[in-house]
């Protein structure tokens, strides 16, 4: 699932509602996922079910492959910022003060 500050998120809102656009899609990119379910949905639930239905090979506790993925030096920082993976933000990450 992509993550997105909301600050990105409320400007894109913005700029789509200036140019009249029904739907506002964020990250741009996300737009080919869309495609590929109106298109070839078997595609997208072939791929769902490889990562996170399908045992990682070479792996004990039989763990699905996005379990490995995260498991990647580096790749947590990448897909969880530290506003999300936080329980609580502080005020500082929120920008009130």
């Amino acid at each position: 699932m992509p993550v997105a500050y909301a600050e990105e998120c409320a400007k894109a809102l913005v700029r789509g509602a200036v140019r009249g656009e029904r739907y506002v899609r964020v990250p741009f990119w996300y737009t080919v996922f869309m495609l590929y379910r109106i298109f070839a949905p078997e595609v997208i639930d072939f791929v769902q079910a490889l990562v996170y239905l399908t045992p990682t090979p070479g792996r004990d506790d039989r763990a699905p492959i996005s379990k490995a993925l995260i498991n990647i030096p580096g790749m947590k920082a990448l897909m969880y910022p530290t506003t999300v993976r936080s329980l609580r933000p502080s005020l500082k990450q929120m920008k009130v003060i």
